[in-house]
């Protein structure tokens, strides 16, 4: 009889006690910082990019381009994401970006996506990559790694 209450006291301290909450992390496998290189169909590395999901949906891209023919520009996206529902995929609104493409005075966005929802499948592959495959996109997926800031 000792031992019955002794397991039903366990089992009721158990269901009593506070529930752990899940880190941001689990609820949020995408939040923090990742990097991947940008490599062209010769293999050879065309930039680096970085991309800095936000707990609060925030998005921040910023590529650092090796090519040719880009003036030493970098590349940086401001915007916000949200998860699709039952998916592994995020959508993603660039609002703003820099710098501007400017001629005669009238500047564009240098990518067809900016001010438009974009769907990003992934997949998570470990705690620290991640694989991104993009709509419209027929290439591999991109493997990003985490990383610790944004240069």
């Amino acid at each position: 009889m000792a031992q019955r209450g002794l397991i039903l006291a366990v089992v009721a301290g158990m269901l009593l006690a506070p529930m752990a909450t899940p880190t941001a992390a689990q609820r949020n496998p995408l939040a923090g910082i990742w990097s991947t290189r940008i490599v062209d169909s010769y293999g050879r590395v065309q930039g680096i990019a970085y991309v800095q999901f936000g707990a609060n949906g925030a998005l921040y891209r910023k590529l650092f381009p090796r090519s040719v023919g880009t003036g030493g520009a970098i590349f940086q996206e401001w915007g916000i994401y949200r998860f699709v529902p039952g998916r592994s995929a995020v959508q993603v609104l660039i609002q703003r970006y820099a710098p501007h493409q400017c001629i005669w005075g009238l500047c564009e966005a240098y990518m067809p996506y900016v001010g438009r929802w974009v769907t990003s499948y992934f997949q998570p592959q470990g705690p620290n990559t991640v694989a991104f495959t993009d709509q419209g996109n027929a290439g591999p997926p991109q493997v990003f790694i985490r990383a610790a800031r944004i240069p």
